[in-house]
């Protein structure tokens, strides 16, 4: 199949040269048919081209890469902070002084300071076993880090582990008690303690220390879940007695009041005077259970033993044997997929003798790895200073050595993820080890010595670097950009560097000294764009040359010139060139899709990829395309015990070809790679989530890790599902911008009548956010450029309702209140409107000194229960990340932390989830996890239990089931059931 070559716009200025790669997208970049490129036919999207390149880049430096000189030094710093986050423990922040004279008393620094206190009474007496005190009224308005002790009641307490008690604030808006952190009990058991940031109804609870209460309490726990959906279809507290009779007329505890022996072998101890199956079970049935929340004692459960620290128990618990945490179950985030839509892959290599295991390195998602040819991955990094793979590498002479660069370089466009040096493991892939420092953040390929594991080099933008001890150390070889490197088999001193822009230099000492630049007719200077390296042997015919040595010849080629499309070849170790007809894998951002691949001992079989992949068997005389692999193309793994099988590193996956590249099919099941720009969730049955990809599509599922494609367009923003119908789906892919369906997703329409459109990129990528009004689907609200536009047919039509100060990218209705809404701009500004956004509303709820930080504003949280409760996130360095208002936006707070040690790292935050039945505690994702407080932002945590150590891209919850969701970019999805 012929490839289509299309024209190269000129340059603007009418001068000839090198175009860099913004110039070529901004000048008018070519775009590429995608079906005849890759055999691939993915519909109307139309593959990746110039201007999705730049609209990404403009996204990711809006939101990934503003207010810093340096992101990936900056992100380096975050995880540092994060790693030396202390964990909470109440002994470490004892107040000073004793216990108060009085039942109660404010104080600060150990001294008694006058605050409005009074003894209250208790609104939900029954909603906990728990109570050690009676409620106390806090009326502060200021006076945040002020300390409240109330003295215990003896009598109660003997009924409790003192150890675990910890003070809760009651929370008008949903009827519970919430625990507060930064709070505890004092050493001795006199009273407890916490340290204030609200006004509010204060009691503290604890655990109940009979062993057969705390069982039922881990019990109840452990069936949060049907308590949950028993209470979601108001059938009241029927499960709860379900379960009562479950268990002590059925179950554990049935004829264990007259039979020691039984209870003995339970490894428990005879009952409490007082205290039987019988009065066990009233208790239970007694109880005032808040729902959706539950009782107190769970919050105190996950307070002692978070999932992302592990269990942690008071010695003197008494835990029976049959207790296997069951509140660890369910806890941690959890993959959703999809397994089948794979995501970037950088770089796939293969052991060298075992053709069933393979490592594929991640644009950021780590290295994977498959162990039956491909049939299924797993993921064998998460906690990384770096998930972007930017090259990878397998020992020859010890195959469970590999060398994992970090940082993927494609100078130009984004997003790409910086790295923090090279990574090793020694046991194929169990454990990683960072190696010493390099000069090189962003890689782009690693050779490993033939028969020296411990000699290394690795290319990228600061160089070509080596190492002689198995990357304790490193030498720099050369200082300019790498786009790769080649290590000549067959003379391991013979060394190939490609210098981006500039041309191809040859070593033949190890890098110790480096000749000229090759030459004629290889393309010089800015000429050469980026270059890619490949090399094949073989022998000449022993009529020829007689001894065995001499007839050995390295086939080297290289892919280069314009738009990286030319091959030249050498049979003489570069000293003189031939060139290919014809162009080939040619692409204007061939920095960010380019592969050159040759058989190791068959010169005649060559693969020139960039968006797509054509080869050829005659040494280059002739090319065809192949069929079947995703776009944009980067490595090709050979299988050295079967000739005619390799597989593809894409953008969409692993693919293998078992007939020499003629035809492909995906071979990365369960390899969850896939970026994710957004996620979008069903609050109404049936479950949908969904989300749009990195050259990809727009995705969905029903539930299951298989996802599959709408149809709706490549690449883009949101994905956001109407609360109020799970049919009705908002869209904006790049290359259509905004887009509804009303059938869930099966078909789409373009509603962008009336709407400002997208700009020249990188002015403005268009609809930047939308929002449906809670209880009218008719009535939607969107931003873009410097517009609130707003719709009342559902999008068909819309009309301009206000002009915001910089660019509108955020809006949002309040769950509760159907006319409240607020609008948030890139400058910081919020705008609040009372009349569900109709024009002649909208203003400033804050005065001039009361605005919250500039900063350009990601995400707009409301209240569940409280549409004058507003959070804000922030994508800038150096500033809040977090800001909150509890009156509507007339007045701000920031909410980094003041916590020494609890505060929030120096990182993008880009969104944020206020906790339905805590308004106090928030959920924000951020470039590097996502952290939560209970606080309202005084201190904070990491929550990343099981999730990677990658761009969180958007964070949303499902308020039927309690679950967050969450997209990356570079491992799919995510959920955690809260």
């Amino acid at each position: 199949m012929s490839k289509k070559k299309a024209k190269v716009p000129a340059r603007p200025d009418g001068q000839k040269g090198k175009r860099t790669a913004r110039a070529k997208a901004a000048d008018g970049t070519r775009k590429h048919d995608r079906k005849e490129d890759s055999g691939k036919d993915d519909g109307e999207d139309g593959g990746e081209d110039g201007e999705d390149l730049m609209r990404r880049l403009t996204w990711f430096r809006e939101f990934h890469g503003t207010g810093v000189d340096d992101p990936g030094r900056a992100r380096l710093q975050a995880i540092r902070h994060t790693e030396a986050m202390t964990e909470f423990h109440p002994e470490e922040h004892l107040p000073k002084g004793g216990a108060p004279k009085e039942a109660f008393a404010a104080e600060r620094d150990g001294k008694k300071i006058p605050m409005a206190l009074r003894k209250a009474k208790n609104p939900r007496p029954a909603s906990s076993f728990g109570f050690a005190a009676e409620p106390v009224e806090v009326g502060m308005r200021e006076g945040a880090g002020t300390t409240l002790k109330i003295r215990l009641n003896s009598a109660t307490t003997k009924r409790l582990d003192k150890g675990t008690i910890r003070m809760f604030r009651f929370e008008a808006s949903i009827r519970k008690w919430v625990l507060v952190p930064r709070s505890g009990v004092s050493p001795g058991g006199e009273y407890a303690w916490v340290t204030l940031h609200r006004p509010g109804l204060y009691v503290p609870i604890g655990l109940p220390a009979d062993p057969w209460l705390l069982y039922s309490v881990l019990q109840m726990r452990s069936a949060q879940t049907m308590l949950l959906r028993d209470d979601a279809i108001g059938k009241g507290s029927s499960w709860l007695r379900m379960l009562a009779d479950q268990v002590f007329n059925e179950g554990l505890f049935r004829g264990l009041k007259d039979d020691p022996a039984a209870i003995e072998g339970l490894g428990m101890p005879p009952f409490q005077k007082g205290m039987g199956p019988v009065e066990l079970r009233d208790l239970i049935l007694g109880l005032d259970l808040p729902m959706p929340g539950g009782l107190a004692e769970w919050d105190i459960l996950d307070d002692i033993c978070p999932p992302w620290r592990g269990p942690i128990f008071p010695g003197h618990w008494f835990l029976p044997p049959f207790y296997h945490l069951p509140i660890l179950w369910f806890l941690g985030w959890r993959s959703r997929g999809p397994w089948n839509i794979n995501g970037r892959i950088k770089c796939v290599v293969r052991h060298p003798s075992d053709s069933n295991i393979l490592y594929a390195g991640a644009a950021d998602g780590g290295v994977w790895k498959s162990v039956d040819g491909g049939v299924r991955w797993q993921p064998k990094m998460l906690k990384q200073l770096s998930m972007a793979i930017g090259g990878l590498a397998i020992s020859a002479s010890d195959p469970n050595i590999l060398y994992a660069a970090t940082g993927e370089d494609t100078p130009g466009w984004g997003p790409s993820f910086g790295g923090a040096g090279v990574y090793k493991t020694m046991n194929g892939g169990a454990t990683w080890t960072l190696c010493g420092p390099i000069g090189s953040d962003r890689c782009t390929r690693v050779q490993i010595h033939p028969t020296n594991a411990d000699i290394v080099y690795v290319s990228g933008n600061g160089g070509l670097h080596k190492s002689i001890d198995g990357g304790v150390g490193w030498t720099n070889l050369r200082t300019d950009h790498c786009s790769d490197v080649l290590l000549d088999t067959w003379n391991a001193d013979v060394i190939y560097a490609a210098v981006w822009n500039d041309g191809i230099y040859k070593s033949t000492n190890g890098g110790g000294v480096w000749g000229t630049r090759l030459s004629v007719p290889l393309p010089a200077g800015s000429s050469a764009e980026w270059i890619k390296l490949a090399a094949s042997h073989y022998y000449v015919p022993e009529r020829t040359i007689r001894i065995p040595w001499l007839r050995r010849v390295t086939y080297l080629v290289a892919k280069m010139g314009t738009d990286s499309g030319l091959l030249f070849f050498s049979v003489d170790g570069g000293a003189t060139w031939g060139q290919f007809a014809g162009s080939h894998g040619a692409v204007s951002y061939n920095e960010w899709t380019n592969l050159l691949a040759l058989k190791e001992f068959d010169p005649d079989m060559i693969f020139a990829g960039g968006v797509g992949l054509e080869r050829s068997t005659d040494r280059g005389v002739s090319f065809s395309g192949t069929a079947g692999t995703h776009s944009d193309h980067h490595m090709i793994a050979f299988d050295p015990n079967d000739d005619a099988r390799c597989d593809a590193a894409t953008d969409g996956g692993v693919y293998r070809s078992v007939n020499d590249g003629a035809n492909w099919a995906l071979n990365s099941d369960r390899l969850v790679a896939t970026q994710l720009y957004s996620i979008g969730v069903s609050q109404t049955a049936p479950f949908l989530l969904g989300g749009a990809t990195q050259d990809q599509g727009i995705i969905k599922t029903t539930g299951p890790t298989v996802w599959s494609d709408t149809g709706a367009g490549n690449e883009g923003g949101f994905f956001i599902v109407d609360p109020n119908n799970e049919n009705n789906i908002y869209v904006t892919p790049w290359n259509g911008n905004l887009r509804r369906s009303t059938n869930g997703g099966s078909a789409w329409t373009t509603i962008l009548n009336g709407l400002p459109m997208p700009g020249t990129p990188p002015a403005t990528i268009g609809v930047a956010h939308l929002a449906v009004q809670p209880g009218n689907s008719n009535v939607l609200l969107c931003s873009g450029a410097d517009q609130v536009c707003r719709s009342i047919d559902q999008g068909t039509t819309w009309g301009a309702v206000f002009t915001t100060d910089g660019n509108a990218n955020r809006v949002a209705f309040a769950p509760t209140d159907a006319n409240r809404c607020y609008a948030a701009s890139n400058s910081g500004r919020i705008y609040r409107n009372d009349n569900a956004g109709t024009a002649g509303n909208w203003a400033e709820a804050c005065t001039v000194a009361n605005r919250p930080p500039a900063g350009n504003v990601t995400c707009i949280a409301v209240g569940w229960n409280d549409p004058d409760l507003v959070v804000i996130t922030y994508s800038n360095f150096g500033s809040p990340h977090v800001a909150i208002s509890r009156d509507g936006g007339a007045h701000w707070m920031a909410a980094n932390g003041t916590v020494a040690g609890m505060t929030l790292p120096d990182i993008p935050a880009n969104a944020v989830v206020i906790d339905q039945n805590n308004p106090d505690r928030l959920y924000v994702a951020t470039d590097i996890g996502v952290f939560t407080t209970s606080d309202a932002g005084a201190s904070w945590a990491e929550f990343n239990f099981n999730l990677p150590r990658i761009v969180i891209s958007e964070l949303v919850l499902r308020k039927p089931n309690n679950t967050l969701y969450a997209s990356t970019m570079g491992r799919g999805a995510y959920s955690y059931w809260l």
